[in-house]
């Protein structure tokens, strides 16, 4: 019985040859080989246990009083995860506060499991262990990386198993960089297919999750293989970074669900994806740089329910596919930039702030889009839809019918609607004005006007004079006889200029 703080257990010995088991853990947390045989060919003590491997085992200890202070955990998480890796069994990382001062690497599937419910994550200092299962990295220190068959290393020899199918979840990991940039201190790196939930990066040197992947190398690299990683539930907050960077010719649909990126210097989002990456559900919230961003051309990248609060920018190729997105900046920080951003299939994009702006053009193929406050363009807007062509929607519209007589004023504070007109008589070759009242029409305002039914078809021209507020509108009578018609005009206003 082993009753070292920490390490305590139950152990039995086995008297087979173990020295291989006993060479993979040179911590003693489950293989411990007598004196008399310290390589554990004779045999060797042996863990009796059900469930996770603990940290604590290997000599870990929850003693971080703040950032660069206490015990370094590092060797002793290495130590846990190298026996553990490829065997299917799981390691633990309890409630509270390990200091690490090297990155963690995982090179055979693992699952990693800890305590954290990312509630109550937002504050800047370094959280007290009652708030999960943390592991605090120094200044300018990466968090882990998962690697790949084809990682190298200084020799450029593949030297990996893979940690593909590797799972991490309840784990906070948090860097003492404090927002200090630090090139290639991310956060969560990955070279193979992951999954990933429940988790929280902060604070590290770049960026927070970044998984960079390409078998082809055509990233720059010969990375591995990402693609279909899963990332669930997770927060990246106030890295040097982007909060989430996904590259490279092989991290590709990987799915991003409910994640927060929150006051990383860089983007909230970037998809560098060869064929892209799909985003359900997540928030970008004061990110320094920008919101979204796809960087390939071709990149076919999905937004499905996602916010932007308070980010600069969002840039999405001409490729992506949005739907039920609430992408709103704060006053002052109103540029979208949408680059030829093409929404295919009946997707929809709403934006609910004032000064949105989309350059290159922006092509709309069977699809709505909702702007609550206005869109702005540099360039063009087209539809290719041989049916649907540009107008309004239901709730854009209305109705109001005269009364008495047809040079009687209506209100209609409508975009567009239909106006009823009285049936009293109008003589032949004779105009009659009366005034629209309408709150959307400004004094440089075109409205178009057109005799939808209710008479005799030809029989009328009809013209208008836009005020603030109002419009005058003309009926002349262009026949050769008197009509008592009920004429109904179908009219829709059309911002205008004069600078």
């Amino acid at each position: 019985m082993n009753t070292t703080d920490g390490r305590d257990g139950k152990f039995e010995f086995d008297p087979s040859d173990l020295s291989a088991k006993v060479a993979l853990d040179p911590n003693q947390g489950i293989y411990v080989a007598p004196a008399s045989d310290i390589t554990g060919a004779s045999g060797a003590w042996v863990r009796q246990f059900s469930g996770s491997v603990d940290i604590r085992w290997f000599g870990a200890v929850a003693d971080c009083t703040g950032y660069g202070i206490g015990t370094d955990n590092s060797p002793a998480i290495q130590a846990a995860i190298d026996l553990v890796s490829g065997t299917g069994d799981a390691i633990i990382i309890p409630q509270g506060k390990f200091r690490c001062v090297t990155r963690l690497v995982v090179k055979s599937a693992i699952r990693i499991s800890g305590t954290t419910t990312l509630q109550d994550s937002t504050a800047a200092s370094l959280p007290d262990a009652d708030r999960g299962s943390t592991l605090v990295f120094d200044a300018g220190v990466g968090g882990i990386l998962f690697r790949y068959t084809t990682d190298t290393d200084s020799s450029g020899t593949a030297t990996n198993p893979s940690a593909t199918a590797s799972i991490v979840d309840g784990v906070r990991f948090i860097s003492g960089s404090a927002g200090s940039a630090s090139s290639g201190a991310y956060g969560i790196e990955s070279r193979a297919r992951i999954s990933v939930q429940n988790v929280e990066v902060r604070g590290f040197g770049d960026h927070g999750v970044y998984i960079r992947a390409s078998l082809s190398g055509g990233d720059g690299v010969v990375y591995g293989n990402a693609n279909k990683s899963v990332l669930i539930n997770i927060k990246s907050i106030g890295n040097s970074g982007d909060g989430f960077y996904l590259s490279g010719n092989d991290a590709n649909v990987i799915s991003v669900v409910s994640c927060h990126s929150q006051g990383n210097a860089g983007w909230g989002f970037t998809d560098n994806g060869l064929i892209g990456n799909i985003y359900i559900g997540c928030v970008d919230e004061g990110n320094t740089t920008g919101g979204y961003r796809t960087l390939r051309a071709a990149t076919q990248a999905s937004y499905f329910g996602c916010e932007v609060e308070g980010s600069p920018t969002i840039s999405l190729g001409a490729f992506c596919v949005v739907r039920g997105n609430n992408l709103e900046t704060l006053a002052g920080l109103q540029q979208i930039a949408y680059n030829g951003l093409q929404v295919r299939n009946g997707n929809t994009l709403q934006l609910n702030n004032t000064g949105n702006s989309a350059t290159g053009g922006v092509s709309f193929d069977g699809t709505r889009f909702f702007f609550t406050a206005g869109l702005k363009v540099q360039s063009d807007i087209r539809s290719s839809s041989s049916t649907g062509g540009i107008g309004y929607l239901t709730g854009a519209g209305g109705t109001v019918t005269q009364s008495t007589s047809k040079s009687n004023g209506v209100t209609l504070n409508k975009a567009t609607g239909q106006i009823t007109m009285n049936n009293a008589a109008l003589a032949a070759g004779t105009t009659v004005t009366f005034t629209l009242t309408n709150s959307a029409i400004a004094a440089n305002d075109i409205l178009l006007l057109n005799h939808i039914s209710g008479g005799t078809a030809g029989a009328y021209t009809l013209n208008a004079q836009s005020a603030a507020g109002s419009a005058s509108i003309n009926v002349r009578n262009v026949t050769t006889g008197s009509l008592s018609e009920p004429v109904v005009i179908s009219y829709a206003v059309i911002k205008g200029a004069t600078a």
